[in-house]
């Protein structure tokens, strides 16, 4: 049975569970998964369904939180745990 492509999406993201990624690698991984029917509307749409599915929180512009869907992260521990790299990657 053929995967959809958001499956083999949540499949590549999987790799950075828990980690920072920013949109740009996130574009890339859509890219290469749809090939030659990419266009930077199907990347959004993507991230969106991402999002709302719980697969990625925004943590700020561009800047992503690769999660399970099933737990849920309180503000302050975020903040703890990602504050030095979001700030360096924001002051970028």
């Amino acid at each position: 049975m053929p995967k959809n492509n958001f499956d083999i999406a949540v499949k590549n993201l999987s790799k950075y569970k828990n980690k920072l990624i920013e949109i740009e690698k996130v574009k890339d991984i859509v890219e290469k998964i749809l090939d030659n029917e990419y266009s930077e509307n199907k990347a959004y749409k993507m991230i969106y369904h991402l999002k709302n599915k719980g697969h990625l929180l925004n943590l700020k512009k561009g800047i992503f939180l690769v999660k399970n869907p099933e737990k849920e992260y309180q503000e302050q521990q975020l903040l703890e745990m990602f504050y030095r790299c979001i700030a360096k990657k924001h002051c970028k």
